[in-house]
């Protein structure tokens, strides 16, 4: 059941954001990036951060327990890293990474990329074995540690 809330969610953001997906090899434009992972609908990790630097990262310590927030400014650099680390897998708003072969029941989530009112979103699953969707995940993850990161040596109150 939670893997089909995970996928009609997934939808959602896929069909919300496709006036605003890239051709390939183009950057998407962005004001703001924010990343979500949750597991049988209990959200785990998330991050915003704007073009400014400033954002927002939070973690439940552990499943289903409430997720802490922390505040953080890392500036314009910080949010420049963000967008290098998501740089390759900015192609997969227009079309959804390859899954392959899928291992139920593992945590799943999305990237979007915010400009004003119009936004593009990449869905991810990590139970899927596919190149692109490894690819996507590993770019999820890295963009995640560096929102962690700043939230624990740039954080504000």
């Amino acid at each position: 059941m939670a893997n089909l809330r995970g996928a009609g969610r997934a939808f959602l953001l896929f069909a919300s954001c496709a006036a605003m997906a890239p051709s390939s090899g183009h950057r998407l434009p962005a004001d703001s990036i924010s990343f979500e992972i949750n597991s049988w609908g209990y959200p785990m990790e998330s991050f915003r951060i704007a073009a400014d630097g400033s954002g927002e990262y939070s973690k439940a310590p552990e499943f289903r327990a409430p997720m802490q927030t922390h505040r953080f400014n890392a500036g314009p650099a910080g949010f420049a890293r963000i967008r290098a680390a998501l740089a390759g897998i900015e192609h997969f708003a227009a079309h959804a990474p390859d899954c392959g072969n899928r291992a139920t029941d593992f945590p799943y989530g999305g990237i979007i990329w915010h400009n004003g009112t119009a936004r593009a979103a990449v869905g991810f699953d990590v139970g899927c074995q596919g190149t692109e969707m490894r690819r996507v995940v590993r770019a999820a993850h890295d963009a995640a540690r560096l929102a962690e990161q700043f939230s624990q040596t740039n954080g504000v109150q």
